[in-house]
């Protein structure tokens, strides 16, 4: 299930982290004191506290029960060190659609992370077994996804979850299951979990990420499976 990466592209990718470094730090050079979360947000206490928030809604309830995490969407890592700071001795799994991103990814954890990652692709992700994983993150990702693609992968992940999905995304009240905005789709989760299990509890909290469209639509939305159904596993 590992992937190794061999390519020039981390080069590539390395230099141009570098330079990021450079021009947002001006000079720094002690890489290890650099908040790299920090590095793919804009600094201000809000982006922290949005993203602490978003943990701070599992952990109480399953600290010690989360052992095997899939961060769906990966893109370069950012939730990274915040799952290792929150759950002890995880297995973390990642998966984007985005080689590239992968790619970066692999160099930041080399260079920063420095964290065991297995890296899975999407045949991988459809073809894991009933409830293999304890918690599943998307953030930020289904805002991209179809009408078609939104309940295939909900349906897909509920199923490979073994306790809870963990969504922040955009979300809606009205009567559409999903509505299309500035490019992104929003989605009415109560009416799309509706559709899917009515088994699945559902928790929905507003987002502190600040900016647009995150003030209006923003949500933390956790979807939680019944005890008589985590017996299963």
């Amino acid at each position: 299930m590992f992937k190794i990466f061999k390519s020039t592209f981390c080069f590539t990718s390395l230099k141009n982290l570098l330079k990021n470094i450079y021009i947002r730090y001006f000079y720094t050079l002690d890489i290890s004191k650099i908040n790299i979360n920090i590095l793919f947000y804009p600094k201000s206490v809000k982006s922290e506290i949005y993203r602490d928030t978003l943990f701070n809604l599992i952990k109480k309830k399953y600290n010690f029960k989360i052992k095997k995490i899939l961060d769906f969407g990966c893109g370069l890592g950012t939730n990274i060190n915040f799952l290792f700071e929150n759950f002890k001795n995880i297995d973390y799994y990642a998966y984007d659609k985005d080689n590239v991103s992968i790619e970066y990814l692999n160099c930041l954890n080399n260079l920063i992370y420095k964290k065991k990652i297995n890296y899975i692709n999407k045949n991988q992700v459809f073809k894991t077994k009933e409830n293999f994983f304890d918690l599943i993150i998307l953030d930020a990702v289904a805002m991209y996804f179809s009408k078609k693609e939104i309940f295939q992968y909900f349906n897909i992940l509920s199923r490979i979850s073994s306790k809870c999905i963990l969504v922040h995304d955009l979300n809606h009240f009205g009567d559409e299951i999903l509505i299309k905005k500035e490019g992104r789709y929003i989605t009415n989760y109560t009416k799309l979990f509706q559709k899917i299990d009515k088994n699945l509890k559902l928790t929905i909290e507003k987002s502190e990420k600040p900016g647009s469209p995150w003030n209006k639509y923003g949500y933390k939305i956790l979807i939680e499976k019944y005890q008589s159904m985590l017996g299963r596993k």
